[in-house]
């Protein structure tokens, strides 16, 4: 049980392996979780019954998020396992680039073309970003 500053109690129960099972909130709403047999979470349903799945690829990536609307969140991968696209759950597609020595991501390519550019430090960590922000509206 978790008691919060405001004196809210949270419960939390886990399976032997340490997995979350279920989580209780202070209005005593419970969100359930279930796991494949890899330990990868496989569903989430909360209080109200809604529930968001993902499947998985045989290197524990995940491949697909699917919601209580049956819409899907894809994610796509290169030879090697890392991501090189992504589609939300109204098909907007984003697109990330890498550069061949490194692997790391120089470009990405949002939905309505916008394209960002990544800089790196000589270990590896991202120092800045430029190209505009994503700007989705209600219609796309």
């Amino acid at each position: 049980m978790v008691i919060g500053p405001d004196g809210n109690h949270e419960t939390l129960e886990r399976d032997t392996e340490g997995h979350l099972l279920t989580h209780t909130d202070a209005l005593n709403r419970q969100t359930r979780y279930s796991y494949t047999r890899a330990g990868l979470l496989a569903r989430r349903t909360n209080a109200c019954g809604d529930s968001l799945e993902g499947s998985w690829n045989r290197l524990g990536r995940i491949v697909t998020l699917r919601n209580e609307n049956c819409r899907e969140y894809r994610f796509g991968y290169d030879r090697v396992g890392r991501l090189v696209s992504e589609a939300d759950f109204d098909g907007r597609e984003t697109w990330y680039y890498r550069a061949a020595g490194s692997g790391l991501v120089t470009n990405r390519r949002l939905y309505g073309g916008v394209m960002q550019a990544f800089e790196y430090d000589a270990m590896g960590r991202l120092e800045g970003r430029r190209g505009r922000a994503p700007q989705f509206t209600d219609w796309g």
